[in-house]
C-alpha cells in the first residue's frame, strides 16, 4: 500500500524546486554529501565539480518511505545561487519526533543564505581543508548531512 503522506522522488524534488521559488531561490538543486562539505568557523568550502548525486538521493528517499518515520529535503547553503541540498531520514521514531517530520519536510534553514561558500577544485587544497577540518572537535552544522 502506498503512503501517502510521500509522493513520488519527481514530484518531492518539483515541490522542493516550488519551496525555494516561493522564497526567492530560483537556482537547480543540486544534491552534496558530507565528504562534498568543509567547514572551518563561519565559513564552507564545497569539492567542486559536484557530481550528480540525483540516484543516490533517490535510493534514499525510497528507503525513508520504506521507514515511514519522514524524510526531509533540505538546504545546505548557496552557491553561485545554486541551492546546496541534502536528504535527511531520522534514524528512529524519537529523532523523527524531535525534528518534528511525520512526512515530507522541506527546509531553508535561516542563515544559509548568508554563510560565506568557497567552491574549491584543487584537488591539494581540498585535502588541505579536509584535514584542517578534522583537527576541530565540535559538533558542525555540516554533520548532519549524511555521508552518501
Amino acid at each position: 500500500m502506498k503512503d501517502t503522506r510521500f509522493p513520488a522522488f519527481s514530484d518531492a524534488v518539483a515541490h522542493l524546486r516550488e519551496f525555494l521559488s516561493a522564497q526567492g531561490h530560483e537556482g537547480e538543486p543540486r544534491w552534496v554529501f558530507r565528504h562534498d562539505i568543509v567547514e572551518l568557523g563561519f565559513r564552507v568550502f564545497v569539492h567542486l565539480p559536484l557530481p550528480d548525486y540525483s540516484q543516490q538521493v533517490e535510493r534514499l528517499y525510497e528507503r525513508g518511505i520504506r521507514y515511514g518515520l519522514g524524510i526531509s529535503l533540505q538546504v545546505f547553503c548557496f552557491l553561485d545561487g545554486e541551492p546546496l541540498c541534502y536528504i535527511w531520514l531520522p534514524e528512529d521514531e524519537m529523532d523523527a519526533s524531535y525534528r518534528m517530520l511525520s512526512g515530507l519536510k522541506l527546509s531553508i534553514p535561516s542563515g544559509a543564505e548568508r554563510r560565506r561558500i568557497t567552491g574549491v577544485r584543487s584537488r591539494v587544497r581540498w585535502k588541505w581543508l579536509r584535514w584542517l577540518e578534522r583537527r576541530t572537535s565540535r559538533h558542525l552544522w555540516a554533520d548532519d548531512i549524511p555521508s552518501g
